[in-house]
């Protein structure tokens, strides 16, 4: 729908004020294309089902709905989208809880895309996949405490940062297409990953052969130039 600029929200076609629930039984939701549509209707927060929300190719979209119900959100190539702010009122009941909160997010943007605040999304986020080119890694990464997957793609550094020692709950870790990355944390922050068991690390050329040392104590490790 390459012309949508509205989508009405349901409330304003109607005459009563009463509280209207939109696809209540609706799981997964994918809006893909809609170059021209600027924002989507506040009563998708009725979707009381909704778990699975995916958008991308929407360039004229500036914000997104919070959904209660929601588990996972992908957003990809949206450069208009420069913060989540529905994202607040999903995430209640923290990592002490994290069924009941937002546990995937990813993130595909060759503009400036802004991840949440660290207060909105931390919690309970379980699974990240970050995909951007030429753009620096987030500082954001090290407050995701219960995160157990991350996934960095396409981002230009030298090296990982020493707080990814603070990751205690990561349990993969994929490291794609990184041009220019050499190095690893120190030994001893990369140590305090103890639950980390997969690290994949593909399409990164300048990796010194000698950080190897360094991820000795996790089982599974490949390592692929090409």
């Amino acid at each position: 729908m390459e012309t949508l600029e509205e989508w009405k929200d349901a409330k304003e076609l109607t005459t009563t004020d009463e509280v209207l629930f939109v696809f209540p039984c609706l799981e997964e939701l994918s809006i893909g294309w809609c170059n021209k549509l600027r924002y989507l209707p506040d009563s998708l927060r009725t979707c009381v089902s909704l778990q699975k929300l995916v958008v991308w190719h929407c360039h004229e979209l500036s914000s997104l709905p919070g959904v209660r119900s929601l588990q996972k959100l992908v957003v990809e190539d949206c450069p208009n989208l420069m913060s989540l702010p529905g994202v607040g009122s999903i995430i209640r009941c923290g990592i002490e809880d994290p069924p009941n909160g937002l546990q995937c997010v990813i993130y595909s943007e060759n503009g400036d895309f802004h991840l949440p605040s660290t207060s909105s999304i931390h919690p309970s986020l379980q699974k990240l996949k970050l995909i951007r080119y030429g753009s620096l890694l987030l500082d954001q990464i090290q407050y995701f405490i219960a995160l157990k997957i991350l996934w960095i793609q396409g981002y230009q550094m030298v090296a990982l940062p020493e707080w990814f020692g603070n990751l205690s709950s990561l349990q993969e870790l994929y490291l794609l297409h990184c041009w220019e990355l050499v190095h690893l944390p120190t030994e001893v922050a990369i140590r305090r990953l103890t639950q980390l068991k997969t690290l994949i690390i593909y399409r990164c050329p300048r990796f010194e052969d000698n950080e190897q040392i360094k991820i000795s104590h996790v089982p599974w490790v490949k390592i692929n130039d090409w």
